[in-house]
């Protein structure tokens, strides 16, 4: 995305705001949920994202085939990490490197706590449940980053007896 010049940070942004929408607003947990770039309709007024090398062009959000009602409680949000967990390849992760994809980690998390403090309102008893997601997703982030340091450490020991 940086090599084609792309708004990266717009991108994330509105993944985020997806998100939060299909957690606090339909209660469901995105599992397995795509997003793409395509070009806009015709009529559409949806934003758009200017591109010199893809045009213009929108996001959709694809494939709900896998995603399922979540409860709006502990295990709702356990669910809710899993199903980001297993939908990889789309979402920035808290990578804790420092590094830009961390950057973009941060402006996705707040964008995804501000959104959904909108769709959940003042005073509304599930306020606490976004941070603790976004808690949630980095706790397990480390912990998978930890296990595959642990297991790239254990080969290497391996390969050098």
């Amino acid at each position: 995305m940086e090599d084609l010049g792309l708004n990266y940070v717009a991108y994330t942004q509105t993944m985020a705001d997806a998100l939060a929408m299909m957690h606090w607003g339909a209660k469901v947990d995105a599992n397995d949920v795509e997003f793409v770039l395509a070009p806009p309709r015709a009529s559409s007024t949806r934003t758009s994202f200017p591109s010199h090398y893809l045009g213009k062009h929108v996001m959709w959000v694809l494939d709900f085939d896998c995603v399922r009602h979540m409860s709006m409680d502990e295990a709702g949000l356990k669910q809710a990490c899993a199903a980001f967990m297993r939908n990889d390849p789309f979402y920035p992760r808290p990578d804790g490197t420092g590094t830009a994809d961390e950057a973009l980690w941060w402006f996705f998390r707040q964008r995804f706590l501000e959104t959904s403090a909108e769709i959940l309102g003042d005073g509304c008893p599930h306020a606490v449940l976004p941070r603790r997601l976004m808690e949630m997703i980095e706790e397990e982030d480390c912990r998978r980053r930890k296990k595959k340091q642990e297991l790239q450490e254990r080969d290497e020991d391996t390969e050098q007896d």
